[in-house]
């Protein structure tokens, strides 16, 4: 949806941006993925970059 606002606003000088929180290497989250390793695959599962 972000995408499609940003092109059909862009002839009008107007930028559509989206904030899209994600997991952080925190000191809790590292906790929890060194007690449960199967769980940093999946954290990482649906993020195109691959990585925290």
């Amino acid at each position: 949806m972000t995408r499609t606002a940003a092109m059909d606003y862009a002839v009008k000088g107007i930028r559509i941006n989206a904030v899209c929180p994600g997991v952080n290497l925190t000191p809790m989250a590292e906790d929890l993925i060194s007690r449960n390793p199967q769980l940093g695959g999946e954290l990482v599962r649906d993020i195109p970059a691959g990585r925290v």
